[in-house]
């Protein structure tokens, strides 16, 4: 397969809950398969129109403490394992918290 992306990604596993504009959030946990800072991949068996506008609350857990941040996307493909969400809208903490967990990642697979 051609890789045409350019943003540099991570396997990332974790929960995050999605829910699409318009209707109630559909409460199925989903693990992210790869998050950078364009958008995520998230492993579900549901199926969103592409172009639907959604919202992502990604959780994050260290050792010491939990976070959860919300992005704001756009569902942009489907393949057999799930659907990949483009964000549309990052404010600074939330590019932030990506790109330190993203820069980390990097970091830690070149050690």
């Amino acid at each position: 397969m051609n890789e045409r992306r350019k943003a540099r990604r991570i396997t990332f596993e974790t929960s995050a809950l999605v829910q699409v504009d318009g209707s109630e959030p559909f409460a199925a946990e989903v693990e992210t398969e790869n998050i950078s800072l364009k958008g995520l991949f998230l492993k579900t068996d549901k199926l969103i129109p592409v172009n639907t506008d959604c919202s992502v609350e990604i959780g994050l857990q260290g050792t010491t403490s939990n976070m959860r941040f919300t992005v704001e996307g756009k569902i942009c493909r489907h393949d057999p394992s799930g659907l990949g969400i483009a964000f549309t809208r990052l404010n600074v903490d939330n590019y932030t918290h990506i790109s330190n967990l993203v820069n980390l990642q990097a970091s830690q697979k070149q050690e």
